[in-house]
């Protein structure tokens, strides 16, 4: 008689098997789309700093990254909250549309960043995210993202590129404040100079246009 494996990960939470494969075959749908030229290339200085400003640790980690989280829970305690999340976590949470404030969801995006970094190739993981991150007004997705903005992907700088991740923590209204500029502008200018600081690290683990 012959026995199946189950994985844990399957039956912790009763809806986590619907979830993974709502994300899974979010994922495979994008990575089909990248595969067959329907996406244009995500330029690799756009997942640099999309590392750089929102996951440094990308690398070498499972999906989740303790000391982020440590830091976050810390950071929170001593009122100057900040978010913990991987880049493969974000990814789960707009590919299940969960956003809700519980320590489920959480514990459910953790286990979903998991599986999607042990299953997909882990330099394939930044460019699923930022083909559907949420950069603010008319800019669902990248591609609407450059168009709103006016920036060429064949030409995109090194200042354009941190200004769209800048977005992904403090996304740009239909008619932005001053104040919500400033916070862009700054954001932005803090991840040109961590991609700077973090150079060893791309020259180590090779991205590609197509990744």
């Amino acid at each position: 008689m012959t026995f199946c494996k189950i994985d844990p990960l399957m039956t912790s939470f009763p809806t986590f098997f619907d979830d993974w494969n709502r994300v899974r075959a979010f994922l495979e749908a994008i990575d089909s789309d990248l595969e067959s030229s329907r996406t244009p290339p995500i330029p690799i200085i756009l997942q640099e700093m999309l590392i750089s400003g929102e996951d440094h640790r990308f690398f070498s980690h499972p999906g989740y990254d303790v000391r982020a989280i440590l830091r976050a829970i810390y950071r929170t305690l001593i009122g100057y909250p900040e978010g913990g999340s991987t880049i493969a976590q974000q990814l789960a949470r707009v590919a299940t549309g969960r956003f809700e404030r519980s320590f489920r969801r959480k514990a459910r995006e953790i286990r979903l960043a998991v599986r999607i970094t042990r299953e997909f190739p882990r330099l394939r993981i930044p460019s699923f995210y930022l083909l559907v991150a949420y950069y603010g007004w008319r800019m669902n997705g990248l591609h609407q993202a450059y168009h709103r903005l006016r920036y060429i992907p064949e030409s995109l700088s090194a200042y354009q590129a941190a200004g769209l991740i800048a977005r992904l923590k403090y996304p740009e209204p239909s008619c932005a404040s001053p104040r919500r500029v400033e916070l862009i502008t700054r954001r932005t200018k803090h991840i040109v100079d961590l991609h700077r600081s973090h150079r060893i690290e791309y020259s180590n683990n090779r991205l590609t246009p197509f990744t």
